[in-house]
């Protein structure tokens, strides 16, 4: 496997036509880092709600080592940043440690 690195990026308003999720926008870039059989992966994802709701900005980081061709290990981290006009504004992370063995 050779290195490379591979880079995306979204962006998304939603119209009228989901009235709970009306007036809402969603941008996110992505990037991965192949190294041999280790696996980087960073994100942040920006989400802008209309008028009153909330805002979110969400920082995402993996790496994953490949142990065999059907076992793997990974570490994840996660950061998300709410604000919103009211009082609800919150702050939410999470560390992942596991592995996954593929049949």
């Amino acid at each position: 496997m050779a290195d490379a690195i591979t880079s995306a990026g979204d962006d998304e308003a939603i119209d009228d036509a989901f009235d709970d999720f009306a007036g809402q926008s969603y941008a996110g870039i992505y990037g991965i880092y192949n190294l041999g059989m280790n696996t980087f992966a960073l994100s942040y994802e920006y989400q802008e709600g209309d008028e009153g709701d909330r805002d979110a900005s969400t920082i995402t980081v993996q790496a994953l080592r490949n142990l065999s061709d059907n076992l793997y290990v990974y570490v994840e981290g996660y950061l998300q940043n709410t604000d919103a006009d009211d009082d609800d504004s919150a702050d939410n992370s999470q560390f992942a440690v596991g592995g996954a063995y593929l049949f």
